[in-house]
């Protein structure tokens, strides 16, 4: 029964380790939601530096209707890469915002998209809005 504890101790450990920001720099991006015709132009691009430990991504609310947020970050296939609950809405420079901080080992060069939804009272969620963003080469 120790040996059980021990393992499922260390485990529930290195979950919450690796869910805290890494160390380093870190790097500020403020999104916009996309368009509806996707324009590659006006998609956000960055490069992460070596040194860079963690992304903060600043999502603009195209309107503040909701208590909570969850935002989904897939990659170009369309996979699930992370997911962060409970967001709450933010004031920045007298805008709307939702604030989402990812480790930078999350990201590789490619294409990004957060699907933001807003959560109801009742618990249901509803889309709010889509941000794409390319990571680049160093």
């Amino acid at each position: 029964a120790a040996a059980v504890l021990i393992i499922a101790g260390g485990s529930l450990l290195l979950l919450y380790w690796r869910s805290l920001p890494a160390s380093g720099r870190v790097l500020a991006i403020e999104l916009i939601p996309a368009p509806a015709t996707r324009d590659v132009s006006e998609v956000k691009q960055f490069s992460l530096a070596p040194d860079i430990g963690s992304v903060h991504l600043q999502l603009d609310l195209p309107e503040s209707e909701y208590q909570s947020y969850e935002a989904v970050l897939r990659d170009s296939s369309l996979r699930s890469i992370h997911t962060a609950k409970n967001l709450k809405p933010q004031i920045v420079n007298n805008f709307a915002v939702v604030i989402v901080d990812l480790n930078a080992d999350l990201l590789s060069p490619g294409d990004y998209r957060i699907q933001l939804n807003g959560t109801t009272p009742d618990g249901r969620s509803e889309s709010v809005a889509t941000y794409s963003f390319t990571v680049r080469t160093r």
